[in-house]
């Protein structure tokens, strides 16, 4: 005797399987893609938090000396080194209120 496999019959076992548990099959698919969302979220922010001592180092620390200069050319030498504002009611944020 002779067996063969009839593709019609595993066709039909298939769709009677999902037939009756394609709502069972769905929610599994769902919790696992949703599982998986969590997990590579929860990766992501612990990396982000991690920090990596010679990124820090290499930041430059100088001070950019055209901005020095003219925050120099701002101050009047006339009044004390006071810095000279436009002429109105503006008030200078920067200074101590005397």
């Amino acid at each position: 005797m002779k067996q063969s496999i009839d593709l019609s019959t595993i066709g039909k076992s298939i769709s009677a399987f999902f037939g009756r548990y394609h709502t069972i099959v769905f929610f599994l698919i769902i919790s696992s893609a949703l599982v998986a969302c969590i997990t590579i979220i929860m990766t992501i922010i612990g990396l982000s938090t991690s920090t990596d001592s010679a990124a820090t180092e290499q930041l430059d620390r100088s001070f950019d000396e055209q901005t020095m200069e003219r925050l120099g050319e701002l101050r009047d030498a006339g009044s004390g080194g006071t810095l000279k504002l436009p002429d109105g009611v503006r008030t200078n944020p920067f200074s101590e209120i005397e």
